[in-house]
Order: C-alpha cells, then structure tokens, then sequence
C-alpha cells in the first residue's frame, strides 16, 4: 500500500470516527438538555421514545466506530 493509500485510510477511518462520535454525544446530549429545559417530561410517554431513540443512536455510533477502528486494522 503506497502512502498515499494510507493516509487515505486513516481519512476515512477518521471521517467515520468523527461521525460514530458525533452520534453518541449528540444521542446523550440532545435528551439532557430537553429535560433540563423541560421540553421532555420525565412522566410521559415522549420520555420512553426519546429514551430508545437515544439508546438506537449510541449503538449506531458505536458500531460506526467499530467500522472505523476495523478500517484502520487493515494498515497491518
């Protein structure tokens, strides 16, 4: 693989790391910030919704972070 090759691996694995990361911060914050200005109300059926949107989006963050890091084990 030429150096060229290379860097643009480690690119892309870092565009999709950025992206995963992005996912799980904004799936965490989002809801947090909803809650502390009372758009979400913890009694309601909207807090369960939000609740598994936000759990769907961490695990799609991190799967796109894994893809990421499987991306870079192929400069070995």
């Amino acid at each position: 693989m030429s150096p060229a090759e290379t860097e643009q691996l480690k690119l892309r694995a870092g565009f999709l790391n950025a992206i995963g990361s992005s996912s799980v911060v904004a799936s965490v914050i989002t809801p947090a910030i909803g809650l502390s200005i009372g758009a979400i109300e913890m009694s309601s059926i909207n807090f369960l919704v939000v609740a598994t949107a936000c759990g769907f989006w961490s695990v799609v963050g991190f799967i796109i972070h894994l893809f990421a890091v499987r991306l870079l084990g192929k400069l070995e």
